[in-house]
């Protein structure tokens, strides 16, 4: 065998059992780990649309589209978390709509070569042989009404989230739908298909939006496949520990013909995990007033905040103002009293909420 050909690695694809599910949700967490990373390969560890309700379909008849993804990658130039959203058409002129990135802010990022949408490629420190937790949240937004979606990362090592990213749909009480599957990727052929690059993944789970209630992805159909391409190569497994979900791709093989024709292609498996994740907590480390800007900031191991209610009240305790904002890295606000007393209520991506007051 020529190893210097330009085929690729064999996708490995994860889609898991939705059927007690309504297909369409409000969350969505993943714990991750790659025991073999290699350059030029990606962990699509979500591969989801967007929901149109009713409120969305009467604002942007015939919408169609919504396809989106988020995941990890290795590219030439290092580690990077990735969320994408092809673009959706309305009407029967298809005219074009697109997901807006909020944070971080900055030129959008637009791509094409497998239909056209807008991204966001942040480098995320990630390594070999750690487990890391990824997390989607669909909210919507106060300010303007609209469906947000957000990507967070875990590192399970230290316990530190990062907000990756988030966009405006545009939708309206939308959420999260689709397979809600994974693949592992070699997306660049010729350099390193015939090396193998394996991952782990458990802990899935959905917060399903018809009864606020989150369902195990214990079982899933893995499988091998070529993703849409015919220069594939190389050997393939995939497989189920009490506890994890694996898979690889890479590796020689001495007759590409007969290891395709002889080799299992796919397998519903299931693993043994709670019924319900474990969510930790949000903590608000300190909150502070100073020069009438509320200001506050959380614990290392602190779960991530998703929106706050910041109340004002005057010094016999009155109320004066309560203002309640749904962005994630929103941190402070200014008061309109700038002697007022105030109560912080933070609720986290999961539904748990703090009060502090200062």
């Amino acid at each position: 065998m020529n190893v210097r050909d330009d085929r690729m690695a064999y996708n490995i694809y994860s889609d898991p059992d939705l059927s007690a599910t309504s297909k369409a949700f409000k969350s969505f967490v993943i714990d991750f780990c790659a025991t073999k990373r290699l350059i030029h390969t990606y962990w699509a560890l979500c591969n989801f649309g967007l929901y149109f309700s009713e409120e969305t379909k009467e604002a942007y008849p015939e919408i169609a589209g919504g396809g989106a993804y988020a995941g990890l990658q290795l590219r030439d130039d290092g580690t990077k978390a990735i969320m994408a959203f092809w673009e959706m058409t309305v009407g029967a002129e298809k005219k074009i709509m697109r997901a807006n990135r909020v944070y971080p802010k900055g030129d959008e990022s637009n791509f094409g070569g497998e239909g056209e949408g807008t991204n966001c490629i942040r480098t995320y420190e990630w390594v070999e042989g750690n487990w890391y937790r990824m997390a989607l949240h669909a909210w919507e937004d106060v300010e303007t009404g609209k469906t947000f979606v957000g990507q967070w990362v875990c590192d399970l090592e230290t316990g530190k989230w990062d907000l990756i990213s988030y966009f405006n749909t545009h939708l309206y009480n939308s959420a999260l739908r689709g397979g809600m599957s994974l693949f592992q990727e070699n997306y660049i052929g010729g350099v390193n298909q015939y090396e193998k690059r394996e991952f782990r993944v458990k802990n899935m789970y959905v917060l399903d939006r018809a009864d606020s209630e989150w369902k195990s992805l214990n079982t899933t159909r893995l499988s091998a496949g070529n993703g849409g391409a015919a220069n594939k190569g190389g050997a393939y497994a995939f497989g189920a520990a009490e506890d994890y979900f694996w898979g690889s791709g890479g590796g020689l093989v001495a007759d590409q013909e007969a290891y395709d024709k002889g080799s299992v292609s796919r397998a519903v498996l299931t693993i043994k995990q709670p019924a319900m994740p474990a969510l930790g907590y949000v903590q608000v480390d300190s909150l502070t007033v100073e020069e009438g800007v509320a200001s506050w900031s959380y614990t290392a191991k602190s779960n991530p905040q998703l929106s706050f209610t910041l109340a004002e009240f005057d010094e016999n305790g009155a109320p004066v103002k309560e203002t309640t904002v749904t962005r994630p890295e929103v941190t402070s606000l200014a008061l309109c009293d700038k002697t007022a007393k105030v109560t912080l209520t933070v609720t986290d991506i999961f539904g748990n909420t703090v009060s502090v007051k200062a």
